[in-house]
């Protein structure tokens, strides 16, 4: 007898997700399956890096890949809080935005942050236990490469295309791309009409 998808814990249906993500392809009834989970996952607040790819095999469009997913993985019972910052190509130094991260499954947090092109994320991650002094544990610097023309999906996507244009001076190839966003929005707009 086959479980229903629904029957299954969130670990499994994560542990499955994250097996399909690292195929090349998938077959019609893991397709099926992969979306039905990610978007059950996703409703109930349980998001991973690795849906990205599972998605882009699946073929299910996704906000997140606009954007950088920094997880990190402690004890429930500990304070985690994420310190970041987001830096241009000048690296000048601004304030450190601080958040408390809560779990979103048994020992996983994680944070959704908006890059576009040209910017670097650098954080840090401290634990604290209950009484105890604050810990640093993690830390990084990530740069935000352009995005893959079929990764267009978001307006992050177009917007970094249309930044990478302009800082590569191809002004034919930013005019381009403003035009098809326009397109697109104008397109949205009449398909998505707003009714009061």
């Amino acid at each position: 007898m086959l479980l229903k998808l629904q029957e299954l814990h969130d670990s499994a249906k994560i542990a499955f997700v994250k097996y399909c993500s690292g195929k090349e392809n998938l077959d019609e009834s893991q397709t099926i399956l992969v979306k039905e989970a990610v978007n059950f996952l996703e409703k109930k607040g349980i998001r991973f890096s690795f849906f990205n790819n599972a998605k882009k095999i699946a073929g299910i469009n996704s906000d997140l890949y606009d954007k950088t997913v920094i997880e990190h993985l402690a004890n429930p019972s500990k304070k985690i809080r994420l310190y970041y910052r987001i830096l241009d190509e000048s690296m000048q130094n601004t304030e450190f935005i601080t958040e408390e991260l809560k779990p979103m499954l048994g020992p996983f947090f994680s944070k959704e942050i908006a890059l576009f092109f040209g910017e670097m994320l650098q954080y840090y991650i401290t634990e604290q236990e209950a009484g105890k002094e604050e810990s640093v544990v993690s830390s990084a610097l990530i740069n935000k490469e352009p995005d893959e023309p079929e990764e267009l999906n978001g307006i992050y996507g177009w917007i970094n295309e249309m930044y990478l244009t302009l800082s590569l001076k191809d002004e034919i190839s930013f005019m381009d791309l403003l035009n098809k966003f326009r397109r697109n929005q104008v397109i949205a707009e009449k398909l998505f009409e707003l009714k009061e």
